[in-house]
């Protein structure tokens, strides 16, 4: 079965509120804040081991399919 992962701007805190009520009971479902740290020039070392910073454009949020490790425990 598919699961889901809503990524909301870390800022947008009433998008976040919004979206986790409207799917609160929902099998699959996961509303969660963006936490990856954004790189600046006075911070020295390499990003996130997560993977590169994403550019939001002027999406609020973004859904990602999760995928199950097929070495995951059951």
């Amino acid at each position: 079965m598919a699961s889901y992962w809503i990524v909301v701007r870390r800022e947008n805190r009433e998008l976040l509120e919004t979206l986790s009520i409207a799917f609160r009971g929902r099998t699959g479902f996961d509303v969660v804040a963006d936490r990856r740290l954004t790189r600046t020039p006075r911070r020295r070392g390499p990003m996130e081991r997560r993977g590169p910073q994403l550019a939001w454009g002027a999406d609020e949020f973004i859904v990602a399919e999760r995928l199950d490790s097929p070495f995951s425990v059951c």
